[in-house]
């Protein structure tokens, strides 16, 4: 895709995010509005998901192209509410309940020897995790997956 193709595509996603925007302002009876909104939502998600995949994910940012095309754009004036969310024990567990599962997969054969990790390095990033220095858990999580991944699949790390 060509500098012009996306920003031609940027351009038209701003406009359909304006476009919703200016529709819901004009004083029109729920379903019709409700209407509308259906019609641009699934034109629009069209749209997006057979965008190229570096538009949506670039240089590490996930949801690029919409951040991009709003980037001049106040974000409160599309989202009223806070954005929820659940919780997840994820932590908890890998702090207690797994802990002696995390220390196996750390100090495995497939840890020790593989080419993929370094096993020094990640075991002094999950004690940092115990200690509250590091408050996620995502990284960790993702090591011990890809490690039972490749432990199943029977590949070497």
């Amino acid at each position: 895709m060509n500098t012009n193709e996306s920003i031609m595509k940027q351009v038209a996603l701003k406009g359909a995010i304006k476009l919703t925007k200016d529709k819901f302002d004009i004083d029109q009876d729920i379903n019709q509005q409700l209407e509308v909104i259906k019609n641009i939502s699934n034109n629009l998600f069209s749209y997006l998901y057979n965008l190229d995949g570096n538009l949506k994910f670039y240089k590490n940012q996930t949801r690029y192209i919409f951040k991009r095309s709003l980037k001049n754009e106040k974000i409160s004036d599309f989202f009223t509410d806070k954005k929820k969310t659940i919780v997840d024990p994820q932590s908890l567990w890998l702090k207690k309940d797994l802990r002696d599962f995390v220390y196996d997969n750390l100090n495995s054969s497939e840890m020790n020897n593989s080419s993929l990790f370094n096993p020094k390095k990640i075991k002094e990033h999950y004690d940092n995790f115990l200690k509250g220095k590091i408050n996620t858990s995502f990284q960790i999580f993702n090591i011990l997956t890809t490690i039972n991944f490749f432990r199943t699949f029977k590949k070497n790390i």
